[in-house]
Parts: C-alpha cells; structure tokens; sequence
C-alpha cells in the first residue's frame, strides 16, 4: 500500500473540479507488476485504467494478481464510454484487491467492494493505511460531507 501512496501523490488534477489522489499497484508472485496514478496520461483517467493499459502494453499477465488501491474502485463513470474500475478489475481476472479507502462519493461508498464480491474478486482488507490517504484526499472527503 505504501508504493500505492506514492504513487497517488503524483497525481495531478485535469480541471478545477476536486477530484481523488489515487494510486493502484497490482502485484503477483511476489513481485510488482505494473504500478500507476489517477490523470497519468493528463486526459483524467483513472488509476486502474492506466495500470492495466501499462500491463496490456508490456504484455504481462495480471490474471489471479493482487491489486492495491488507494481509493475503492468506482462503480460509474461520467464518461458513457468509459468502464467503472471495478468493471475493469473483476474483467482482468483479479483475484484480490486490498483498499486503502472506502470512497467518501456517496454514489460509489460501498458499492465497489459489493460489486467486487460478487463477481468473485476477494476484498479482504479495508483501511490500509487509511490516515496517510485520508490526509491525501482531504479536499475530497470535504467535497462529499458538505453535500
């Protein structure tokens, strides 16, 4: 999860709106495969998405692999053409996925994790290191309680 950190804080915003730092890491055996952020490409996507472009590109397997996220995966996106992260995910074959947040997004809370179990991707640790990415996504969390 501290990889998934570092690489969140790399993230930078597409427009004025607030949106989270997200770092994903996807490991297997032992080893790291592919890591990414949100907004890597500067065209807004998502952490997630741009891991598994990286491990398309390189050709490296993910199937079975352990993913490491900084923020619950989301369940919609504003793009119609676009797939929720979690989609993504249960997709590739994932096995597991360890959460370092749930989203403060009241439409995506919960829904990530739920959506994941039931198409057969273990979510068994949430809250990883949860203060550090808090301290992150501040903005963020305060967008969504002032709502």
């Amino acid at each position: 999860m501290k990889l998934a950190i570092e690489e969140a804080e790399k993230c930078l915003s597409e427009d004025d709106e607030i949106h989270p730092m997200v770092g994903v890491v996807i490991v297997k055996d032992g080893g790291v495969l592919v890591s990414a952020h949100r907004n890597e490409n500067q065209k807004g996507s998502h952490a997630e998405f741009m891991a598994f472009k990286k491990a398309r590109e390189a050709s490296l397997d993910v199937r079975g692999a352990t993913l490491y996220t900084t923020l619950e995966p989301c369940t919609y996106r504003n793009k119609p053409d676009f797939f929720p992260c979690s989609e993504h995910i249960a997709n590739e074959s994932i096995s597991e996925v360890v959460i370092g947040m749930l989203d403060a997004n009241p439409r995506i809370r919960g829904n990530g994790v739920n959506y994941l179990r039931k198409n057969r991707v273990a979510v068994n640790a949430i809250g990883i290191l949860e203060e550090e990415i808090l301290g992150l996504n501040s903005d963020y969390v305060k967008k969504y309680q002032q709502q």
